[in-house]
């Protein structure tokens, strides 16, 4: 009996503080509700699990995380759930210890990621979150390819994509695949404008089969756009807001957590 009582107190504990503080501060960064509710979950897993184990997420080391997350994430669960797994308690030390620098292995190649995510920033304007996402890509690809090498792209081949995108394939969806190797694909056309690459990497790029999904995009026709602007009350300081919102959406193909981000 003193074992699961044990386990209580320690999971007790941990839940004032990430049902308390912890959701306090997920609500001030403006998080969405399903967000929350993601992360909330994550961490309530680890919590559950530490605690059987006589630990404290409360006193959980960010060097003891890679541990946590191979011995604690069930083998059943989907590539999703284990992501969605990672970023939660990620966000997890980042309330426990906001000033914490994240750091990262540096290796010999890294200057090619920065100059691609600076030409992102600034030519492409992409959101910092999406530059984020291109530099994890990037990274584990770079890593495959090339290991703490030097990177040489005058010895990459179609071959080494093809074997890539076929071991990057496996416990993915064929939709996300065929995002995330689009963002290979815009790397390498990165490479070619900087005259390191032959084009034949851009063309060698896979995509990947997706049937039963449509890759159309529908768009609102000039009726409905109209429509749709016209539905806000003007009259009010709340609808000229909301017009102004959905033009920058409609009109300049602002993302919802780009438009959030904007002050007069």
């Amino acid at each position: 009996m003193q074992k699961p009582r044990a386990s209580a107190h320690l999971l007790t504990s941990d839940r004032v503080v990430f049902d308390g503080a912890f959701l306090a501060y997920l609500s001030d960064r403006g998080l969405a509700p399903q967000s929350i509710h993601r992360i909330r979950w994550a961490v309530r897993h680890a919590a559950r699990w530490l605690a059987r184990r006589k630990q404290s997420l409360l006193k959980l080391r960010r060097g003891a995380l890679p541990a946590v997350l191979a011995e604690s994430t069930p083998a059943a669960w989907s590539w999703w759930a284990q992501k969605d797994y990672k970023s939660g308690l990620a966000c997890w030390f980042r309330f426990r210890s906001p000033d914490a620098v994240r750091t990262e292995p540096t290796y010999v190649w890294q200057h090619w990621i920065d100059d691609f995510l600076q030409f992102l920033g600034t030519h492409s304007g992409l959101a910092p979150s999406t530059r984020r996402a291109y530099a994890d890509l990037l990274r584990r690809y770079i890593l495959w390819q090339f290991g703490d090498a030097a990177a040489d792209w005058s010895r990459v081949g179609p071959t080494d994509v093809w074997d890539y995108a076929y071991a990057f394939r496996r416990g993915r969806k064929s939709g996300t695949l065929n995002h995330e190797l689009c963002r290979l694909r815009r790397f390498f056309t990165f490479l070619h404008m900087r005259g390191v690459s032959s084009p034949e990497l851009i063309q060698a790029v896979p995509r990947f089969s997706n049937f039963g999904h449509s890759t159309h995009t529908e768009v609102l026709t000039d009726r409905q756009r109209r429509a749709l602007l016209a539905s806000f009350n003007r009259r009010t300081a709340l609808g000229v807001r909301n017009f102004c919102l959905a033009l920058c959406m409609v009109d300049l193909g602002l993302r919802p957590s780009e438009v959030i981000g904007l002050a007069l």
